[in-house]
């Protein structure tokens, strides 16, 4: 059982470290597009939320497994 409680929290600090990343990449290319500034705080916003519920979702799907 132990085994399978880690391998859970390596998938998952995988799939947060694979979406932060990306996350991250997201945000650095919008604030390098030649864009509005009110724009481009929007869509960074609306990227980092879409990214979080992802999160969110990941976890939660992990914690499921777990149990």
């Amino acid at each position: 059982m132990g085994h399978d409680h880690s391998h859970s929290s390596v998938t998952l600090n995988l799939a947060m470290g694979l979406a932060l990343g990306a996350l991250a990449g997201v945000a650095i290319g919008l604030l390098l597009a030649p864009k509005p500034g009110s724009q481009t705080r929007t869509l960074v916003k609306d990227a980092i939320s879409k990214g979080l519920e992802r999160l969110q979702e990941l976890q939660a799907g992990q914690e499921l497994q777990v149990k």
